[in-house]
Protein backbone atom coordinates (compact mmCIF):
# COMPACT_ATOMS: atom_id res chain seq x y z
CA UNK A 1 0.00 0.00 0.00
CA UNK A 2 2.79 2.52 0.69
CA UNK A 3 4.25 1.52 -3.05
CA UNK A 4 0.53 2.71 -3.99
CA UNK A 5 0.59 5.74 -2.10
CA UNK A 6 3.80 6.65 -3.02
CA UNK A 7 3.46 6.61 -6.53
CA UNK A 8 -0.04 8.50 -6.85
CA UNK A 9 1.21 11.08 -4.87
CA UNK A 10 4.39 11.55 -6.67
CA UNK A 11 2.25 12.38 -9.80
CA UNK A 12 2.24 16.05 -8.53
CA UNK A 13 5.95 16.29 -8.76
CA UNK A 14 6.14 15.46 -12.34
CA UNK A 15 2.99 17.52 -13.44
CA UNK A 16 2.83 21.04 -12.73
CA UNK A 17 0.13 21.64 -10.62
CA UNK A 18 -3.20 23.56 -11.89
CA UNK A 19 -4.80 26.84 -11.41
CA UNK A 20 -5.69 27.63 -8.38
CA UNK A 21 -9.46 27.41 -6.96
CA UNK A 22 -11.30 30.33 -6.32
CA UNK A 23 -11.34 29.62 -2.97
CA UNK A 24 -7.81 29.48 -2.92
CA UNK A 25 -7.55 32.88 -4.58
CA UNK A 26 -9.76 33.87 -1.66
CA UNK A 27 -7.91 32.79 1.26
CA UNK A 28 -4.20 33.92 -0.32
CA UNK A 29 -5.97 37.33 -0.41
CA UNK A 30 -7.75 37.09 3.10
CA UNK A 31 -4.03 35.82 4.24
CA UNK A 32 -2.26 38.67 2.28
CA UNK A 33 -4.36 41.67 3.42
CA UNK A 34 -4.35 40.51 6.81
CA UNK A 35 -0.18 40.28 6.86
CA UNK A 36 -0.43 43.97 5.62
CA UNK A 37 -2.60 45.37 8.23
CA UNK A 38 0.06 44.14 10.82
CA UNK A 39 2.60 45.84 8.85
CA UNK A 40 4.37 42.73 7.15
CA UNK A 41 4.82 42.03 3.14
CA UNK A 42 2.42 40.02 0.80
CA UNK A 43 3.84 36.27 0.23
CA UNK A 44 3.84 35.60 -3.40
CA UNK A 45 2.29 32.16 -4.23
CA UNK A 46 4.98 29.75 -5.39
CA UNK A 47 3.99 26.97 -7.61
CA UNK A 48 6.16 24.16 -5.76
CA UNK A 49 4.93 25.28 -2.37
CA UNK A 50 1.91 24.76 -4.05
CA UNK A 51 2.40 21.58 -5.03
CA UNK A 52 3.59 20.52 -1.31
CA UNK A 53 0.54 21.69 -0.07
CA UNK A 54 -1.30 19.70 -1.89
CA UNK A 55 0.38 16.61 -2.04
CA UNK A 56 0.20 16.66 1.63
CA UNK A 57 -3.80 17.80 1.69
CA UNK A 58 -4.41 14.93 -0.59
CA UNK A 59 -2.53 12.82 2.42
CA UNK A 60 -4.64 13.85 4.67
CA UNK A 61 -7.85 13.80 3.09
CA UNK A 62 -6.61 10.10 1.99
CA UNK A 63 -6.49 9.12 5.75
CA UNK A 64 -9.22 11.48 6.78
CA UNK A 65 -6.44 13.16 9.29
CA UNK A 66 -5.00 16.66 9.81
CA UNK A 67 -1.34 16.58 10.79
CA UNK A 68 1.73 17.76 10.17
CA UNK A 69 3.77 14.25 9.23
CA UNK A 70 2.56 11.40 7.94
CA UNK A 71 2.25 8.47 10.28
CA UNK A 72 4.38 5.95 12.18
CA UNK A 73 4.26 3.42 8.96
CA UNK A 74 5.64 5.86 7.08
CA UNK A 75 8.42 7.28 9.24
CA UNK A 76 11.49 5.89 6.43
CA UNK A 77 9.46 7.77 3.67
CA UNK A 78 10.96 10.93 2.46
CA UNK A 79 7.87 13.11 2.71
CA UNK A 80 6.86 12.72 6.27
CA UNK A 81 7.58 16.25 7.25
CA UNK A 82 6.99 19.89 5.78
CA UNK A 83 11.45 20.27 5.25
CA UNK A 84 11.10 17.48 3.17
CA UNK A 85 7.98 18.62 1.18
CA UNK A 86 9.66 22.14 0.86
CA UNK A 87 12.70 20.68 0.19
CA UNK A 88 11.40 18.29 -2.58
CA UNK A 89 8.58 20.37 -4.39
CA UNK A 90 10.63 23.86 -4.80
CA UNK A 91 13.86 22.13 -5.09
CA UNK A 92 15.48 24.33 -3.76
CA UNK A 93 17.91 22.29 -0.73
CA UNK A 94 18.40 24.76 1.84
CA UNK A 95 15.92 27.25 1.92
CA UNK A 96 16.21 30.06 4.56
CA UNK A 97 12.72 29.73 6.44
CA UNK A 98 10.16 26.76 5.89
CA UNK A 99 6.97 26.28 7.81
CA UNK A 100 3.56 25.03 6.91
CA UNK A 101 -0.25 24.73 8.71
CA UNK A 102 -3.26 22.42 8.36
CA UNK A 103 -6.70 22.86 9.38
CA UNK A 104 -9.51 20.84 8.38
CA UNK A 105 -13.17 20.10 9.41
CA UNK A 106 -16.25 17.93 8.39
CA UNK A 107 -19.93 17.90 8.48
CA UNK A 108 -22.24 15.18 8.38
CA UNK A 109 -25.45 15.99 7.04
CA UNK A 110 -28.68 13.64 7.48
CA UNK A 111 -30.39 11.85 4.17
CA UNK A 112 -33.30 14.61 5.29
CA UNK A 113 -31.53 17.40 4.39
CA UNK A 114 -29.08 15.55 1.85
CA UNK A 115 -31.23 17.26 -1.17
CA UNK A 116 -31.17 20.40 0.38
CA UNK A 117 -27.61 20.81 0.86
CA UNK A 118 -24.72 21.26 -1.84
CA UNK A 119 -21.14 20.90 -0.94
CA UNK A 120 -20.58 24.88 -2.63
CA UNK A 121 -23.61 25.85 -0.08
CA UNK A 122 -21.88 24.29 2.78
CA UNK A 123 -18.72 26.06 1.86
CA UNK A 124 -19.39 29.82 1.53
CA UNK A 125 -17.22 31.81 3.58
CA UNK A 126 -14.91 28.50 4.22
CA UNK A 127 -11.79 30.49 3.49
CA UNK A 128 -12.66 33.42 6.33
CA UNK A 129 -13.48 30.20 8.50
CA UNK A 130 -10.06 29.04 7.84
CA UNK A 131 -8.49 32.27 8.29
CA UNK A 132 -9.81 33.10 11.67
CA UNK A 133 -9.45 30.02 12.89
CA UNK A 134 -5.40 30.28 12.51
CA UNK A 135 -5.37 33.73 13.27
CA UNK A 136 -7.31 32.39 16.65
CA UNK A 137 -4.54 29.61 17.25
CA UNK A 138 -1.25 30.86 19.06
CA UNK A 139 0.90 28.23 16.97
CA UNK A 140 -0.87 28.98 13.44
CA UNK A 141 -0.97 33.16 14.12
CA UNK A 142 2.62 32.81 14.62
CA UNK A 143 3.08 31.58 11.58
CA UNK A 144 0.63 33.83 9.82
CA UNK A 145 2.76 36.72 10.85
CA UNK A 146 6.52 35.77 10.88
CA UNK A 147 8.47 38.17 9.01
CA UNK A 148 10.15 34.98 7.25
CA UNK A 149 8.33 33.89 4.53
CA UNK A 150 8.22 35.60 1.27
CA UNK A 151 6.35 33.00 -0.71
CA UNK A 152 3.02 30.46 0.12
CA UNK A 153 1.55 27.81 -1.15
CA UNK A 154 -1.74 26.79 -0.40
CA UNK A 155 -4.39 23.55 -0.85
CA UNK A 156 -7.56 23.21 -0.24
CA UNK A 157 -9.48 20.32 -0.97
CA UNK A 158 -13.20 19.44 -0.25
CA UNK A 159 -15.43 16.50 -1.01
CA UNK A 160 -18.19 14.70 0.00
CA UNK A 161 -18.50 11.06 1.70
CA UNK A 162 -21.57 8.76 1.95
CA UNK A 163 -21.66 7.93 5.62
CA UNK A 164 -25.03 5.53 6.48
CA UNK A 165 -27.98 7.35 5.19
CA UNK A 166 -26.03 10.65 5.00
CA UNK A 167 -23.48 12.66 3.60
CA UNK A 168 -19.85 13.80 5.08
CA UNK A 169 -18.92 17.03 3.97
CA UNK A 170 -14.81 17.11 4.78
CA UNK A 171 -12.15 20.05 3.57
CA UNK A 172 -8.47 19.95 4.33
CA UNK A 173 -6.52 23.14 3.44
CA UNK A 174 -2.35 23.29 3.93
CA UNK A 175 -0.31 26.13 3.63
CA UNK A 176 3.23 25.56 3.08
CA UNK A 177 5.49 28.76 3.69
CA UNK A 178 9.28 29.86 2.63
CA UNK A 179 11.94 32.14 2.13
CA UNK A 180 14.71 31.68 -0.05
Amino acid sequence: MKSKLFLAFILLAIFPCGAQSLMEKRTAKLINDYRQSKGLQTLVIDSGLTRASRFHAQFEAYFDTVTHIEFDSFKGYYMNNPGHRIKFFTKNNNPAYGNEITAGGSRYIDSIFIRRVRLEDYLINIEQRIVEGFKNSPRHHVALVSRKPTKMGLCIMTDRKAVGKGVKIRYFCVITFMAD
